[in-house]
């Protein structure tokens, strides 16, 4: 989550801001099957995160109705959306204060 922010989006690593995020914005009234396999890459890594999420929570380290799916799309969601402000402002401080607040919400869900 904060190498995503901190890293890839605050890094600059496309020029032009996230690329697959624009694509999946460029392409959704364009070319529905590019947006869906765009998307389709999304739902695989929210999975993936959703998946982690479990492990911590059958592991004890999250509270027991903690739900993993929510928790993974809210991640994604906040990335995202700090991604756009950022994009729009090229000011760091929106990735640092959405790192805080998604470290704060997932210190709220441990045991």
């Amino acid at each position: 989550m904060e190498n995503d922010l901190r890293n890839y989006i605050g890094g600059e690593v496309f020029q032009g801001d996230c690329f697959f995020f624009n694509m999946l914005v460029e392409h959704s009234g364009q070319s529905e099957p590019m947006a869906r396999r765009i998307l389709d890459g999304y739902r695989i890594f929210s999975n993936l995160l959703a998946s982690w999420i479990e492990e911590a929570r059958e592991l004890g380290i999250l509270r027991a109705d903690v739900d993993s799916r929510e928790v993974a799309d809210l991640i994604l969601t906040a990335i995202n959306g700090a991604a756009v402000l950022y994009a729009a402002s090229q000011e760091k401080m929106i990735l640092e204060k959405m790192i805080n607040q998604l470290r704060l919400h997932l210190d709220c869900l441990k045991c």
